[in-house]
């Protein structure tokens, strides 16, 4: 199987704008590559039931390189790695022992 550099920007991207509440992820085009050949292994039957990618199939991917030329990344995700770090940085507000609140980040 290939993947192409276009396959690759496309994995960027949706690192970058996850979908269904999962955290986004700064991933340069050799990042993006592990998620694009997850994507067209799925969608292909054959090679689906090959490598065993069921529906209880658990993938792990590691992700290789993040924004390695920053004003190259948001041309082509169209944010600054700043940004999507940003997306899932969330205030959590934190009780203390003596029952005071505090507010940290997540």
């Amino acid at each position: 199987m290939a993947v192409d550099d276009e396959d690759a920007i496309s994995g960027m991207k949706r690192l970058a704008n996850p979908k269904h509440g999962d955290p986004a992820v700064v991933a340069g085009e050799s990042g993006g590559v592990g998620l694009a050949a997850l994507l067209k292994a799925a969608s292909d039957p054959t090679l689906r039931g090959k490598i065993g990618l069921g529906s209880n199939a658990r993938v792990v991917l590691i992700n290789t390189e993040g924004a390695t030329v920053p004003v190259l990344y948001e041309q082509i995700v169209g944010a600054t790695p700043a940004e999507v770090t940003a997306k899932h940085i969330k205030p959590v507000k934190n009780r203390t022992t003596d029952g005071a609140s505090s507010w940290g980040l997540l």
